[in-house]
């Protein structure tokens, strides 16, 4: 019985297939969509093709565990280093005595400097846990509802009691939001000025175009706020129609903005969602300096008794997980140790994706 640890090529597709089939599920959609697959692992930096982001345990050349990873800027309040999102991280239940999980995480972890995971299960969080993993806790979430009848149907009694909360801006406010189909070079500079000093993926207009823009499966709405045209403010919704139930929801990914625009910015994406027949939206988002502005403005924070009521999972509607849990591997930056407001949102990782 021999264990190796490979880079996933092209040959190792079919193994690769049928265990993510045999793992997760028949008809898994990373086995049956060849654009999701290849947009969500890419090439390795040889770039011939010859290999993906994707880590392999092999016993006896048969795939028995794997590691995918999105490799991305990091920033460290100001400085730019080598990271990575961690997703995907699965063994054989049936080879998991072997110690392949914790393996396979350190062949990754090696070549980064930082090293990020959102929404690991207990079982994963207690393996980094004891890997020296920083835990972060849970993403805050914000739920905003925007039609209480129909968002009632999403909630385990069929009835939803909603409190009245801060009222809307006024209509014909002076600051507009208008939706594009791409971020221009400006969306990096507005990131820099918004965000710089804190830690989390670096938000260039090539992160979020390839991120959003650019994604095979999802239409993402991306939406910017200029004045006198100068961005002030981007945001990104995506509308989702809840499975199995004729009620959308919206889930804003990313909400990047100067103070004193924030509540106009805020307003445009849910005047969209308004448009797009929307009954609840939220975000989930791991900086507390978010708080604010979502309160203010109509959202609830998640732990909210009448936030509550309301599941986190659409697809179909699923009550086991309530919560995004965000860890950190920092120990190749000691000085990242010290970083403690990080802007991570459900936009991140692997988190918000095709079933």
């Amino acid at each position: 019985m021999t264990v190796s640890f490979v880079d996933c090529s092209a040959d190792l597709l079919p193994s690769l297939r049928e265990f993510l089939a045999r793992v997760y599920r028949p008809g898994y959609i990373l086995c049956r969509d060849e654009r999701l697959f290849h947009w969500q692992f890419g090439e390795a930096t040889n770039g011939d093709g010859s290999a993906y982001h994707l880590k392999l345990a092999l016993l006896d050349d048969q795939t028995v565990g794997c590691l995918g990873y999105v490799p991305v800027d990091v920033s460290l309040r100001g400085r730019i280093v080598p990271g990575v999102w961690l997703i995907n991280w699965m063994v054989d239940p049936l080879q998991r005595q072997l110690g392949l999980g914790p393996l396979l995480m350190r062949e990754v972890t090696g070549e980064f400097v930082v090293a990020l995971n959102v929404g690991p299960n207990k079982d994963a969080r207690d393996i980094l846990s004891r890997m020296g993993w920083t835990d972060f806790g849970e993403l805050a979430r914000y739920v905003c509802v925007l039609d209480v009848q129909a968002a009632g149907k999403l909630t385990r009694t069929g009835k939803l009691q909603w409190p009245a909360v801060a009222a809307r801006l006024e209509k014909g406010h002076p600051v507009i939001t208008t939706l594009v189909t791409s971020f221009g070079d400006d969306a990096t500079q507005l990131w820099e000025a918004v965000w710089g000093r804190s830690a989390g993926t670096y938000r260039s207009a090539e992160f979020l175009n390839r991120r959003y823009a650019e994604h095979p499966t999802f239409k993402y709405r991306l939406h910017e706020l200029r004045q006198k045209g100068r961005l002030r403010g981007l945001a990104v919704l995506r509308v989702e129609q809840v499975k199995d139930v004729s009620i959308r929801v919206g889930r804003i990914l990313e909400f990047v903005s100067f103070p004193d625009v924030e509540e106009y910015l805020l307003q445009g994406v849910l005047d969209d969602a308004l448009s797009q027949g929307v009954a609840v939206v939220d975000f989930f988002c791991s900086s507390r300096s978010m708080s604010e502005v979502m309160t203010q403005h109509g959202f609830l924070p998640g732990e909210d008794e009448a936030a509550a009521q309301l599941p986190t999972l659409f697809q179909p509607i699923d009550w086991k997980r309530q919560s995004i849990p965000f860890m950190a591997y920092l120990r190749n930056a000691p000085d990242a140790l010290e970083v403690n407001d990080w802007y991570v949102t459900k936009g991140d990782g692997d988190q918000d994706r095709p079933n």
